[in-house]
């Protein structure tokens, strides 16, 4: 520890790493491991993980490490056995986050072609599983949807929404296919609209309907999100808006009195005052 502080890291990190090849003490490796990541030296860290996992292969410590390092160095492919390694000794709560966590882990993949083969093929076992299933595809999905695979994406939606009609992630990944010019995925997202959606994807989905200039699909959305959750403040804008476009000036008057009447409960300050803007500009035409 003082060779390394004394601005030596790579002898201290030897030394380190060779005490804890003696010890096999895992807290050794990982302070190994740190030295070199804080002394950026890749390679060296990737080398003290791989020591690390293979002294004490039922570490998950060890082997979350050394999936991290591996992917950190865009060496994706070699990522595969830990990250499968790392899912089957994860209990079930923690497995569920750790994939939702996976598109993440691998954003600056250089090839997303590659890390989505390798997170699908290190998800194929979950794919049946009740509750797990459902967020393994939207994982997938996902993944695909960063490689800009949209066939594949479309279909890991669906197949996400095959087995819980409910799955939020899944409507979400229709909805940015259909943002992307993917109108086969509408149907997905309409299936997910027909049970108890979340009103903020009603929203979004009148948003592109919006954009689309579909604008008696859009009001079909709004009034829906107004009528099961009338205290949402920004369905009230969008309804006043399509009140606007359609010549209904009363309603559209009464829209933007519920939609400003419900910002007096808004707490942050700079986000009232944004609204109340958008607000006035619509009284205004």
């Amino acid at each position: 520890e003082m060779t390394a502080s004394s601005g030596d890291p790579g002898t201290g990190y030897n030394l380190i790493l060779d005490a804890a090849r003696r010890s096999r003490d895992g807290r050794l490796y990982r302070r190994a491991t740190e030295i070199a990541l804080q002394a950026r030296s890749g390679e060296s860290a990737l080398a003290a993980a791989r020591a690390w996992q293979q002294a004490l292969p039922q570490s998950r410590e060890a082997n979350r490490y050394l999936l991290r390092i591996l992917v950190a160095l865009n060496r994706i492919g070699e990522s595969a056995a830990p990250l499968r390694q790392e899912l089957a000794n994860a209990p079930t709560r923690d497995r569920i986050a750790n994939i939702r966590a996976l598109p993440l882990l691998y954003a600056r993949a250089s090839d997303k072609a590659l890390a989505a083969r390798v997170v699908r093929q290190a998800l194929e076992s979950e794919l049946n599983h009740p509750a797990i299933g459902p967020v393994a595809w939207v994982t997938i999905g996902r993944m695909y949807f960063a490689a800009d695979d949209k066939a594949r994406t479309l279909e890991a939606a669906g197949n996400a929404l095959a087995q819980d009609p409910g799955e939020e992630g899944a409507a979400m990944l229709a909805l940015q296919l259909m943002e992307a010019g993917v109108a086969e995925a509408e149907p997905l997202l309409t299936r997910y609209l027909a049970g108890k959606p979340l009103p903020e994807m009603r929203m979004a989905y009148a948003r592109v309907l919006l954009e689309s200039q579909r604008l008696n699909d859009a009001q079909a959305q709004v009034l829906a999100v107004t009528r099961e959750h009338p205290d949402m403040a920004e369905a009230w804008l969008v309804q006043a808006t399509l009140d606007t476009q359609a010549g209904r000036l009363d309603e559209a008057e009464s829209a933007l009195q519920r939609f400003t009447g419900l910002l007096d409960k808004q707490a942050d300050a700079e986000q009232r005052k944004r609204a109340l803007t958008q607000a006035y500009l619509l009284h205004a035409q």
